[in-house]
């Protein structure tokens, strides 16, 4: 007999899968407008993170967070 595999191996890289996976959510004209708000959102999620560390606010934040907890 053998040995059974359900699933077939794929010899695409990780890129090449996540890149399938957008092409098969993106084909529906319904997800665009969830795909827009994500990209928004990383959008301004690096802007954020790009001025806190420009001003050092998110770093003073934590420093004082991780003194007063036991765990950081």
């Amino acid at each position: 007999q053998g040995t059974i595999h359900p699933f077939r191996k794929s010899h695409r890289s990780v890129f090449g899968k996540l890149l399938q996976e957008f092409r098969l959510v993106s084909s529906d004209r319904r997800s665009w407008r969830i795909l827009l708000f994500g990209v928004l959102n990383l959008l301004c999620t690096g802007c954020l993170l790009m001025w806190c560390s420009s001003t050092n606010s998110m770093g003073d934040y934590t420093h004082t967070c991780c003194k007063t907890t036991v765990a950081c």
